[in-house]
């Protein structure tokens, strides 16, 4: 018995070494790793951008009849400091409806009671950010399917772009190598100072559970 498994072991040793043997920089299985591709910024919003009237969250919700409403905000695409004063110039194409811009994160973070909510005139018109900013958002809805409207908004002095990932354009190393750099803009963001998570003991081994399973 103890010379069969000196015989496997030995077999086993010649196999590797002879696998080692045939691996070569310059060729063989051992392929180079390739090189990330040249990096690709991230997008900016544009400053001039169109919007169309869409179907209100209420609208939505009596349709579905569910009862999580749907998000009507659209994204601008831009940040506004606490405290400061923002210039938007509206361009009416088509339609009645009014639009208004939306500011900050949703109101349930328990340190801002509401988003801030500026209605919008056609021309341009200066706005106050509160004391809380955030990001930018635009509310141009109508309580059914068949109103149609069309605006144009320029974004000018208060407005700070908040770059973005583009999916099959970007290099998701070179994405977070962009990220690194953008730590300050990124802290605008947090309204949190801390955030602390708690999972009970059930929903731990349930999601240890479900990775052994994947």
């Amino acid at each position: 018995m103890k010379t069969n498994e000196k015989n496997i072991f030995y077999v086993i040793a010649i196999c590797f070494v002879s696998m080692l043997s045939s691996c070569k920089k310059d060729g063989g299985w051992m392929h180079p790793v390739p090189s990330d591709p040249d990096p690709v910024k991230l997008a900016i919003a544009d400053s001039v951008q169109t919007f169309r009237v869409t179907p209100s969250a209420s609208t939505e919700a009596d349709r579905m009849q569910f009862r999580g409403n749907h998000n009507d905000m659209q994204a601008t695409g831009f940040y506004v400091a606490p405290n400061s004063t923002i210039t938007v110039t509206v361009k009416v194409n088509a339609g009645t409806t009014g639009a208004r811009l939306a500011i900050g994160t949703p109101f349930r973070d328990n340190i801002r009671p509401v988003r801030q909510y500026l209605d919008l005139q056609p021309g341009t018109q200066s706005f106050t950010v509160d004391q809380y900013g955030g990001l930018v958002y635009v509310i141009y809805t109508a309580n059914n399917y068949t109103t149609t409207g069309e605006i144009e908004l320029t974004f000018g002095d208060g407005f700070i772009p908040v770059p973005y990932f583009q999916k099959g354009k970007q290099h998701m190393v070179n994405g977070l190598r962009h990220w690194t750099h953008l730590r300050t803009l990124l802290q605008m963001w947090c309204f949190l100072p801390t955030v602390q998570l708690w999972w009970p003991t059930w929903m731990k081994l349930f999601f240890i559970r479900g990775r052994i399973n994947s």
